[in-house]
């Protein structure tokens, strides 16, 4: 079944034997009608790189050679509603106030098939700086929802999640340092006192548990001390406040 434009197109009529040379020209017509049809869904759903549009084209309709493809697309980019750099500076300013940074955002338009003079150009490094605010603000939102756990573990896995969303070191140690600066004497020392109640509660619980053991109970107790101190240092406390805990010999009579 061929679509009517692809049949007024062509001098078609009820009843008539074709050629196999109109057979194979039909053929081409109503595969080309049905690749522009495609090409033009995926422009009215979202943006595309020209890169991501080729990817679609040729893995959807592999018949459609290369040159086939970059005519079909080529319409669109002359009149721009196909444009890499604007579509890199629209993306990167959009991660970039999503709190992403340089690394990840750069990396990710790499993988979308936008080439070297596009990421690297002017525009795109003004974008991917136009919202400095973010990061400070997404900081922010990490400390509250990690308000729990050890200062000095909280700030690894901090560190851990900007490294992951594309931020330098010397961007995460300046971002850090900012929120604790911003941190009043009361601030500091709430959570100070918060902390040494968090590592009580773990240190009592940790011990709990292992002397109810009786592989920990084997040991002599410079080992069971030992097992403890790593326990609660892996949960990110401090190492002078661990040893601290652990001297008070009537809560933890058994190291």
């Amino acid at each position: 079944m061929i679509d009517e434009e692809t049949y007024l197109n062509h001098y078609f009529y009820p009843g008539k034997e074709l050629s196999d040379e109109e057979v194979l020209l039909l053929k081409r017509a109503d595969k080309d009608k049905k690749a522009s049809d495609y090409l033009f869904s995926l422009l009215l759903r979202e943006r595309y790189t020209y890169h991501q549009l080729f990817e679609k084209l040729e893995k959807k309709f592999p018949s459609l050679s290369e040159k086939e493809i970059k005519s079909l697309l080529s319409p669109y980019v002359a009149d721009g509603l196909i444009d890499d750099k604007s579509y890199a500076v629209d993306f990167a300013s959009s991660r970039a106030e999503q709190a992403y940074g340089s690394k990840a955002i750069l990396a990710e338009l790499k993988k979308r098939g936008v080439n070297e003079e596009i990421r690297s150009s002017p525009e795109v490094k003004e974008a991917i700086s136009s919202a400095p605010e973010a990061l400070s603000l997404y900081v922010d939102s990490l400390y509250k929802r990690k308000s729990s756990i050890p200062n000095k573990k909280k700030k690894e896995m901090i560190s851990a999640s900007l490294l992951r969303r594309g931020f330098s070191y010397s961007e995460i140690e300046s971002a850090l340092k900012e929120k604790e600066s911003e941190k009043t004497e009361e601030e500091r020392e709430a959570e100070r006192k918060e902390e040494t109640s968090t590592l009580k509660k773990e240190a009592k619980k940790c011990y709990n548990s292992l002397t109810h053991t009786s592989s920990f109970l084997a040991l002599d107790k410079r080992e069971r001390r030992k097992k403890m101190m790593e326990k609660l240092l892996r949960k990110g406390f401090a190492y002078e406040e661990v040893v601290s805990e652990l001297d008070n010999k009537e809560e933890y009579s058994e190291l």
